[in-house]
This record gives structure tokens, C-alpha cells and sequence, in this order.
């Protein structure tokens, strides 16, 4: 028998748990955040694995139309339209709307989050920042310090098509979907390594590396401007912006001061996510 709620209850609508999408992992730490320490019922759509496993549920289909109904159903901004038919919708915006794939706008009914302030323009109301912890500390840490030699670089999927292909990133070793296999190992690479270049201005990597004390060279695409990373918290401590020997300078002497600027990044979260719920428990509040 369906539960009567007492609170709004949240549909989070996911793909399988992919540990080397921080997008992803996010959808499932704000169902296991929401869930365990706040206390909400909380499903997703997709089967659950992976480490959250233990602490979340499944929706069947009946219990998906009737929190499209009677809660809140939380779409990623890769998610084209409200396929659930729901009253109350959260767009979480985890990249830049049809970036990846999904819509560029969304109605004036959804309430709109962000995982970034770097995504903060795609808002319509600035406050409603929502990063979620997804870096594992344990796996990403300066110790043990060990000789550092070498390079490493980040391409993704590919480096944006209107990027000239830099000489020393193409040098390095390249770390994949598949390479290295976990996280132990990738920050094993990110303490022993001298910088990682990346062709991407948005990706969890940037902070992992520079936890490890591993500077990182950003070889700009124009997606986002050097003003929105030094303003957009954790800010740009351990950043160069090009590959020139003043910027790798700035980058080696400024890494260390990213741990407490990450540690402010995660004390900010607590407030964050009571906003979320204070905004998304408002029920027939929201304007339709």
C-alpha cells in the first residue's frame, strides 16, 4: 500500500550509478543526503548500485506517478521535458543546459538549481547554489608525498573541436574512462604527477588533482572565461589559465592553498541543501 506523506516526498530521476560521471554521482548523494540525513523519502528511477546501494530505493510505477502527483521530481538538465507528467519539477543543473543533450530553457514552473556557480547565469534566482560532496577525501589526498615526474591530461570524450592541440598535453599520459580503474589509483597518479593539463574547463578532475598537490594547467575552449573560475567557488588556487611558464609558476606556488579553499566549498553545502528543501516543501506555493 502507497504511504500518505507528511512531507513532500522526491523522485530523482537517474541514470545507472557511473563512478566516472560526477554528474551522476551527485543525483545519487543528494538522494542519500535527503534521505539518511534529512529524513524525506526519497526514490530514484534507475536500478541502485554502486555505494549508495544500501541507502536507497528504487521507484516502481506506481510509486512514480504518485510523486508526480503528490512530490517533487528532480530532473537533471539533461533530461529533455517533464516525461513524468509531474506537478512540482526541480531542473537540476549539473552542466550547461543542452551542452550534453536535453533543453536549452525551461518553464517558468520548474524551480531551477545549480551544481556550480560557474552555471549561475542559466538561474533565475542566484541563491539557488547546490554543490553536492561527491569527491571521495580519502582517495584524494596530499599524503604520502612522494617524487612528482611527468604529466598527465584529461581530453574526455575529445578536446573541443576550436582548440589547438597543445605540444606538452599531448605528451602526457592520458587518463580515460578506463584508466586509471579507481579512485585509489587515480589519486595515486595525481600525488607522483607534476601537473595535469586539461582541455576541459568543468570537471571534477580539476579539484581531485589539486587536492593531491597536483597544479593543473587549463588550456582554454571559451566555454567559460578565467573571471568566472577565479570568482566561482573553489576558486582557482593551483590554476594556470594557458600554458605559458608564468602561468605553470602560479599554478605550482598557489596549489597549496586549495585544501581550505575546498573546506569552504563543502562547509557551504549544509546551507545549501536546506534552502533546497525549504524551497522545494513549499507545495501549492510554487506559481503555476
Amino acid at each position: 500500500m502507497m504511504r500518505n506523506y507528511t512531507h513532500l516526498p522526491y523522485l530523482i530521476d537517474t541514470h545507472d550509478y557511473c563512478r566516472q560521471s560526477a554528474g551522476n554521482r551527485a543525483l545519487f548523494v543528494l538522494a542519500q543526503t535527503l534521505s539518511m540525513t534529512y529524513r524525506y523519502e526519497v526514490f530514484v528511477t534507475s536500478q541502485v548500485k554502486g555505494p549508495h546501494a544500501p541507502f536507497l530505493k528504487t521507484a516502481d510505477e506506481k510509486t512514480i506517478a504518485q510523486i508526480a502527483r503528490e512530490g517533487v521530481v528532480i530532473y537533471p538538465e539533461t533530461n529533455a521535458g517533464n516525461k513524468y507528467d509531474a506537478k512540482h519539477v526541480v531542473r537540476y543543473l549539473l552542466n550547461t543546459p543542452g551542452f550534453i543533450r536535453g533543453d536549452k530553457s525551461f518553464p517558468a514552473t520548474e524551480k531551477i538549481f545549480a551544481y556550480s556557480e560557474l552555471l549561475k547565469e542559466h538561474l533565475r534566482d542566484e541563491k539557488n547554489i547546490l554543490t553536492v560532496p561527491v569527491i571521495d577525501r580519502n582517495a584524494f589526498l596530499k599524503f604520502p608525498i612522494v617524487p612528482r615526474s611527468g604529466a598527465l591530461v584529461w581530453k574526455g570524450k575529445g578536446k573541443p573541436v576550436d582548440v589547438t592541440p597543445d605540444p606538452d598535453a599531448e605528451a602526457a599520459r592520458e587518463i580515460t574512462f578506463e584508466w586509471p580503474e579507481s579512485w585509489a589509483a587515480l589519486g595515486g597518479e595525481f600525488r607522483s604527477a607534476e601537473i595535469l593539463y586539461t582541455y576541459h574547463t568543468y570537471t571534477a578532475l580539476i579539484h581531485e588533482a589539486r587536492l593531491c598537490g597536483c597544479p593543473v594547467c587549463i588550456i582554454p575552449n571559451g566555454r567559460f572565461t578565467r573571471q568566472q573560475v577565479h570568482e566561482s567557488p573553489p576558486w582557482d588556487a593551483g590554476i594556470a589559465w594557458g600554458n605559458t611558464p608564468t602561468e605553470i609558476e602560479r599554478a605550482r606556488r598557489t596549489v597549496m592553498f586549495f585544501h581550505p579553499d575546498y573546506d569552504i566549498l563543502l562547509n557551504n553545502f549544509p546551507a545549501q541543501i536546506r534552502r533546497f528543501i525549504h524551497e522545494t516543501q513549499k507545495g501549492d506555493a510554487w506559481i503555476h
